[in-house]
């Protein structure tokens, strides 16, 4: 990082040791890491409110992540439910809603065309008294 950006202070004019007083700052600096109550105090309350839900005696924390397929194959292959983290995809919840739906409506088909067919079955089960009705001579 020292060398890039040597090279690019060179190409725009700067000394080369011109960052050298930042790097040296940011190697020697080590900032402890944000709480909660830091971020709510910088102005981010509602956000923090937001991503961060306690339930009972625990905490669910929130996360913006893309919703690719690599993000949900990562999550997938590291196994972070056993952990209790857990992904809520919108791709994800569409495929489990959209197969649901297709199995219920296969299931609602075969059921259907099943009570048809024994309907059917009882119907013509006896086909001679259905000479007399007016049905009959429809056909």
């Amino acid at each position: 990082m020292r060398q890039l950006l040597s090279n690019e202070g060179k190409r725009i004019g700067f000394k080369a040791n011109a960052f050298e007083p930042f790097l040296n700052l940011i190697a020697e600096t080590s900032s402890p890491p944000l709480t909660v109550e830091d971020l709510r105090t910088i102005g981010l309350a509602e956000i923090v409110d937001t991503l961060v839900v306690p339930v009972g005696k625990k905490v669910k924390v929130l996360t913006l992540v893309p919703d690719t397929p690599e993000i949900a194959a990562l999550v997938n292959h590291l196994d972070f439910n056993s952990s209790g983290v857990q992904l809520a995809s919108q791709n994800q919840f569409r495929q489990t809603i959209s197969k649901a739906i297709a199995d219920d409506f296969i299931r609602f088909i075969i059921a259907a065309s099943a009570m048809v067919i024994l309907l059917l079955g009882l119907l013509f089960r006896n086909p001679k008294w259905l000479r007399g009705s007016p049905a009959f001579y429809l056909v």
